[in-house]
């Protein structure tokens, strides 16, 4: 076997063992792109109200909740996208002695709810599509260690993309960017696997570094903190408090968080009773995520004590600042709409690569056969 031999069998029988995987990542990640959105499309009889008038405080949407949910407790919320968006609650609570909890729409002017889903649930009808495609493209719909499976995968599809780019400048970069028109038909789909895997291989390595460090945030936080000063991660890295005492409501929370951020936009709030704190999260001007935001206040839940605030252009660590930027970088949302069409575009180009690599596999095995038109020439 020459040089090239073992690089070529380890790109081949690689790419054949991750093609399920890179052909659903790269599909579902372009469709996520504009998740949010298309999961709103798909809701609409629940997600659009009718504006006007004025809007419930959250004191209010807590109590309307409380009369139409009785014994469940409120542990996030998610600001609609306009004045005629539904407002999203997560509620928490027990049913048949099990723990229950439920996602809840709610019209932020009447106080009713508008409709309801399960986000532990899976499925293909509208309700829960975005949902389980979102769950699949981030862990395999396997949780936490559906979440590692695949930030190890990835790890394993940089190598076989490191192994294409040296099989494909073994000929020198202008021959391996060309693609022959007066060909036959299986050299221009060579040509073009190999032509446009090179091509976009640096976008498709930040891609795929970007999606390791959401797989495995844990190690990825390690090694970043190895060459960049990294502050804890909060709330998660505060001790638990489970035994606080509440004496902030939402309303006075969201009032801090305000203060906190005066020019930023309200996007929603998490309530982490075990640690005693609530997340207040806000969209700032310029911010490089255009859902959420990645403003962030975390007040006491018993005294209002402002504990952190941040926000991508002030995370306090130049670690920090690299986390933040991972899932904007890797959603395409850092570029704004430009951004998220062409990573978008980008996700479409696995399936691609892995497709026409299926092919010319099988077209060679064909013609290695006996009896096939190349064997009869030889």
């Amino acid at each position: 076997m020459n040089i090239r031999g073992l690089p070529l069998l380890a790109h081949r029988y690689l790419g054949l063992a991750l093609l399920l995987f890179v052909c659903s990542a790269g599909l579902t990640g372009s469709l996520l792109v504009f998740r949010h959105e298309l999961d709103y499309a798909l809701n609409a009889d629940v997600v659009r109200v009718q504006a006007g008038g004025k809007r419930l405080t959250v004191a209010e949407m807590v109590i309307a909740l409380a009369i139409q949910r009785p014994g469940a407790s409120v542990e996030q919320f998610v600001v609609g996208k306009g004045p005629d968006r539904a407002w999203l609650f997560t509620l928490a609570g027990h049913r048949n002695g099990q723990a229950v909890v439920t996602d809840v729409w709610i019209d932020p002017y009447t106080g009713r709810i508008t409709g309801q889903r399960n986000p532990t649930e899976t499925g293909l009808d509208r309700r829960h599509l975005m949902t389980t495609i979102w769950k699949w493209h981030s862990s395999l719909l396997m949780g936490t260690g559906g979440k590692t499976l695949g930030g190890i995968l990835a790890i394993l599809w940089v190598g076989l993309s490191c192994i294409g780019v040296y099989l494909a400048l073994q000929r020198g970069l202008r021959n391996a960017l060309r693609i022959k028109a007066n060909g036959s038909g299986f050299r221009a789909i060579y040509d073009g696997h190999r032509a446009v895997g090179l091509a976009t291989v640096l976008i498709l390595s930040a891609s795929l570094l970007t999606a390791i460090n959401l797989a495995l945030p844990d190690a990825s936080r390690q090694l970043i903190s190895a060459l960049a000063s990294t502050r804890p991660r909060l709330p998660q890295s505060l001790p638990d408090r489970p035994e606080r005492e509440t004496r902030i409501e939402f309303e006075n929370a969201l009032e801090i968080g305000r203060r906190a951020m005066p020019d930023a936009v309200l996007t929603g709030l998490v309530a982490y009773h075990g640690k005693g704190v609530y997340l207040v999260r806000f969209r700032t001007a310029g911010d490089i995520a255009v859902t959420h935001g990645t403003g962030r206040v975390i007040v006491d839940m018993a005294d209002g004590t402002v504990l952190h605030r941040e926000s991508a252009a002030d995370t306090g660590a130049p670690g920090n600042t690299l986390i933040t930027w991972m899932y904007p970088l890797h959603s395409g949302q850092a570029f704004g709409t430009p951004g998220r069409l062409f990573i978008m575009a980008v996700g479409l180009v696995p399936v691609l690569l892995s497709l026409t690599g299926f092919w010319i596999w099988r077209q060679k095995r064909r013609n290695l056969k006996p009896g096939s038109a190349l064997q009869r020439s030889r």
